[in-house]
């Protein structure tokens, strides 16, 4: 592979890592949306309508940690999934474009 493919390819890169380096509060996981009764008398969800919760979900080797997450963080987490999951697939692409690089600087040795 020669020096201008290379270098078109650096440029690709150089920009990707730019707009991985603009992803803010990366949040790994997914929301959970469930109800359930509250268990006081007289309570609505007495009768089947029961409090909606929201949760955030995050695996990991020490099996799954859940977090409780207010109405107000909702959109918060949501955004921030959403950042985490753009990351990831600009760290793919980051990874595409280094082989290769790295395979054409190996070729040209």
């Amino acid at each position: 592979m020669g020096k201008t493919k290379t270098g078109g390819l650096s440029k690709k890169r150089q920009k990707l890592l730019e707009q991985l380096l603009e992803q803010e509060h990366l949040v790994r996981g997914s929301l959970v949306k469930t109800s359930k009764k509250c268990g006081r008398k007289g309570c609505r969800c007495e009768t089947g309508e029961k409090h909606p919760h929201v949760y955030l979900s995050v695996s990991g080797h020490n099996g799954n940690t859940i977090v409780y997450v207010t109405p107000e963080q909702e959109a918060a987490f949501r955004r921030g999934i959403i950042a985490y999951r753009k990351a990831w697939a600009l760290m793919e692409k980051i990874s595409r474009l280094n082989i290769e690089i790295i395979k054409g600087g190996q070729d040209n040795g």
